[in-house]
This record gives C-alpha cells, sequence and structure tokens, in this order.
C-alpha cells in the first residue's frame, strides 16, 4: 500500500483547491482497504475517500484522519456478456470506450465526465435524464468494522444525485446490466452527449463540475443566468459564463472564495424565486 504524510491534494481535485492529507493511502487490493477502514474505525479516525477528485471542494488545511484514494491497482473492470464489473478507482472515460468498442449501452451520458466508478455511484450520477442507477445491479462495500457487504440496487435506495454513502460504507466495486446495441448508435450517441458537454460547459477550466442540485422542474444553471450571475467572482472562483452551475477557478481561488461565491448565489436565489439550492458538490472540511 502507497503511504504518504502531508500529501497535497489539490493537483487531486478538478477544481485544483485543497490542503494536504495528514495521512494519505493508495490501497492496492479489497483486503487493504478492509484493513484500513477497520483501524480507522478502532481508532476513531475519519475517513474520506477521493475519487477522480470531480465534484469535490477540499479545505485548505491539513486534514486529520485518513484520505484514501483508489488509484490504478484498484481500476481494474471486465465485461462478461452484457454485464459489467468495476472497481471503484476503474475510469467512467475508459469504460464509456470500451462500452462503445462493445455495442453496449448504459454509459452514454457518462461521455466527458472526469469520474471513477466509486464516485459516480455514490453521488448516483448522471445526465441527459439518466442516472448511474438505471443500470447498476449491486454494490460491495467495505463497513465501519472492516467488514465487505454486497447491496442490490433495490436495497440501496438511490434517488436524484442521493444514495446512502458514505454512511452504508466504502464502495469497493459495483456491476451493472446494460443493453446490447447497434455499435454506431452507441458511438453516436456518445459523440453526440460529448459535443453537447464542450458546447455548453467549461471543460478546459478549472471546475468541480455541477454546483447545485436541479431543483424539482427546474434547471440551476437557468436560475442562475437568469439571475444574473454568471461571471460574478469572488476572488479568483467566478461563475462560469458558459455555464451558470459551473463555478470555475480562474488561476488562484481559493477555498473560502468558492464557499463565500455559493452563499451569493443561494441568497440571490432565495431572495428571487424563494428556491433554496441544494449543493450537489461535496464539501471536504
Amino acid at each position: 500500500m502507497r503511504q504518504t504524510e502531508d500529501k497535497v491534494l489539490a493537483p487531486l481535485t478538478t477544481i485544483g483547491i485543497g490542503g494536504t492529507a495528514q495521512r494519505y493511502y493508495e490501497p492496492e487490493s479489497i483486503s487493504e482497504v478492509q484493513n484500513l477502514i477497520g483501524q480507522a474505525t478502532a481508532l476513531k479516525s475519519r475517513v474520506h475517500i477521493l475519487g477522480g477528485g470531480s465534484n469535490l471542494l477540499v479545505q485548505e488545511k491539513r486534514l486529520s484522519g485518513r484520505v484514501v484514494k483508489f488509484g490504478e491497482h484498484l481500476s481494474r473492470f471486465d465485461f462478461a456478456g452484457k454485464h459489467l464489473r468495476a472497481q471503484a478507482g476503474a475510469s467512467l472515460a475508459k469504460i464509456v470506450t470500451e462500452c462503445a468498442r462493445r455495442g453496449l449501452s448504459g454509459f452514454e451520458w457518462a461521455a466527458g465526465l472526469p469520474a471513477t466508478i466509486g464516485g459516480a455511484v455514490a453521488m448516483n450520477a448522471g445526465a441527459f435524464e439518466t442516472s448511474i442507477a438505471d443500470v447498476l445491479d449491486w454494490v460491495r462495500v467495505v463497513e465501519k468494522s472492516g467488514d465487505c457487504r454486497k447491496i442490490s440496487r433495490r436495497d440501496l435506495q438511490l434517488s436524484y444525485r442521493s444514495s446512502p454513502f458514505p454512511e452504508a460504507g466504502v464502495i469497493v466495486e459495483a456491476q451493472f446490466t446494460l443493453e446490447v446495441r447497434n455499435t454506431e448508435v452507441v458511438r453516436e450517441n456518445i459523440r453526440k452527449n460529448h459535443r453537447l458537454r464542450r458546447q455548453t460547459q467549461p471543460l478546459s477550466e478549472k471546475s468541480a463540475g455541477s454546483v447545485f442540485k436541479n431543483p424539482p422542474g427546474e434547471s440551476a444553471g437557468a436560475l442562475i443566468d437568469a439571475a444574473g450571475l454568471k461571471g460574478l467572482r469572488e476572488g479568483d472562483a467566478m461563475i462560469s459564463k458558459k455555464h451558470a452551475n459551473f463555478i470555475i477557478n480562474c488561476g488562484g481561488a481559493r477555498f473560502a472564495d468558492v464557499l463565500r461565491l455559493i452563499e451569493r448565489v443561494r441568497h440571490r436565489i432565495s431572495n428571487y424565486y424563494d428556491i433554496d439550492l441544494e449543493l450537489e458538490l461535496q464539501i471536504i472540511k
């Protein structure tokens, strides 16, 4: 197992903000994850899980406890017919590419997302009116005791950008059932989704992805745009002029800058529309 003290975390996040990890681990097997979690529970030590670093805002301080990132050793995935089994650190981008090659449908929505399977399941990620829950069969988790348990989708109570994780355990593996379709149809859907993201989202900028969940029947980005908040800044943190539900790091944005900007947006939307925006962004502090 790779272990580092005072690991700098900002480069591991897509927005480029973060402090240091008092203890940083990259486990190389599920059994090592079990040992880590079990020991942390016995020592009453906090555990923070890093996936692909998207949808995360990390405090600029020395994080106590243990920061765990699933790297290359827990990123394997394989196919058996229309079934996909993937470890938590598996790249969504690589899975999308392989699904296209095999003519398997179910992950087209993920085209262009810098995420991992574990993080995607933990937040029930999705787009284009679909989500990862639509194809999920089960997840394998490591509980606080260090024991492994398999949980079926029907027992997870997944909803829009919501799941019982991390309280229900640390996801280490998941299985999905996909739909066999014409290879070119799958590839065209992936190209279309990727093209739409490039046209509408600031993919070339440092950001954490969507900041707020869409309120029922509404678009968070459209509400923020209509309130005239595109381009609003706090320090080097700015509401994207391309998509109003993204906060971009213009070069030297700080944790506090992003938090202030979030609160300004929430305040304006509450005053304008009497809607309380809920964070999709996960904050580690």
